[in-house]
């Protein structure tokens, strides 16, 4: 799969963006489902918490290494204050294949993730961006299986302790969305968001266990995915994932 991304709803090409990096800082997610989710929360509060543009880029389905060209061209014409990097372990794309076409197995994938990291570190380094590794939200436990997001979780937080200070933090986004470690699927609705729940509570997972829009698929639009219904897990991930580059770019 080679990934282009047009200037559509929260996704904008690296020509749409370049003169706005003459003007102020630019802040960019990249990521999968959950920042495609989450991405339009993420862009409103770096751009009403700081003079910065913020860009993103992500699609459901992908893999860190699908990005890592439109990194380097990013890196060499927006020259960006902060990037935030939201991969959860998707292997779905052929860049998370094998040689002879063969999907990698958890280990082999978990390795390509540390490998595809580095480099992406590699890149924005080269031009003194700071670098956030967002964790992903763990997903509903299955009867024999490692829960989603865990692996990862640990890789980036490592990898950031070991890098050099002030150039990549571990955002431990996903507990956003979790009660402590633990999969959630409802918390306590926050005081600036709707509550229709007489409890209130908000849904803040979806009925698979690992995305964000709560209700089952009809909450979706059939053309873009886009939830129909207010996300309190998109809200709440957003902006835990913009939080510390507000604070980075407000010192």
């Amino acid at each position: 799969m080679t990934l282009t991304l047009a200037p559509t709803a929260g996704v904008f090409s690296t020509a749409a963006t370049a003169a706005a990096a003459e003007d102020a800082p630019v802040v960019i997610l990249y990521g999968d489902s959950l920042a495609w989710e989450s991405q339009d929360h993420f862009v409103a509060a770096v751009t009403l918490g700081t003079d910065a543009t913020a860009i993103g880029r992500s699609f459901g389905g992908t893999a860190l290494c699908d990005y890592l060209h439109i990194m380097r061209e990013d890196a060499a014409t927006l020259r960006p204050a902060a990037v935030v990097l939201e991969f959860s372990g998707n292997r779905f794309t052929t860049c998370m294949h094998h040689a002879n076409g063969e999907g990698m197995g958890d280990g082999d994938a978990f390795l390509k993730y540390l490998d595809d990291a580095r480099t992406a570190v590699r890149i924005f380094a080269s031009v003194g961006t700071h670098v956030y590794l967002a964790g992903a939200p763990v997903s509903r436990p299955v009867p024999g299986s490692f829960q989603r997001g865990r692996a990862l979780n640990v890789l980036y937080s490592w990898l950031a302790f070991l890098s050099p200070p002030g150039t990549v933090t571990y955002i431990d986004a996903g507990t956003a969305v979790q009660f402590g470690s633990d999969y959630t699927d409802e918390l306590p609705c926050l005081p600036e968001e709707p509550c229709a729940d007489p409890e209130g509570t908000s849904v803040v997972r979806s009925w698979d266990g690992v995305h964000l829009c709560p209700g089952d698929d009809s909450h979706r639009d059939r053309a873009t995915a886009r939830c129909l219904v207010w996300s309190s897990g998109a809200y709440r991930y957003g902006r835990a994932m913009a939080a510390p580059v507000i604070a980075q770019l407000s010192r």
